[in-house]
């Protein structure tokens, strides 16, 4: 899997989860407009090109240059994403970070967003 398909993942897996559990949390609703990868065209890159540099920064603290990912990590790597979101910029994601924590099957739901993208 590329970084790319599994960014596309990762944001479908959020976007699902903000409309069936966190509807009114505004942090995740902006971020999720960043993230958007269907706004502007076939590329399929984020509304927000700065968002795709971070991405990449958080695809090399979690997997190094390999970029080889596991499940687990594909988890770290949505953990790292958004915590590099509430702590640089500011946004309240707090409440989203601890209901993803607490959900023991949060890397096999992610494992079956990512195998649809194949």
């Amino acid at each position: 899997m590329t970084s790319h398909e599994i960014y596309l993942a990762v944001f479908n897996y959020l976007d699902d989860f903000f409309f069936e559990k966190a509807g009114d949390d505004d942090a995740l609703r902006s971020l999720l407009s960043d993230m958007d990868p269907y706004l502007f065209g076939e590329d399929q890159m984020p509304a927000d090109i700065a968002v795709w540099e971070d991405w990449e920064q958080c695809v090399e603290k979690v997997c190094g240059k390999d970029k080889v990912m596991t499940g687990a990590q594909i988890k770290l790597l949505l953990f790292t994403f958004l915590a590099k979101y509430r702590d640089e910029w500011n946004f309240e994601l707090d409440k989203v970070i601890l209901a993803l924590q607490n959900d023991p099957n949060l890397e096999r739901k992610l494992e079956r967003y990512i195998y649809q993208e194949e």
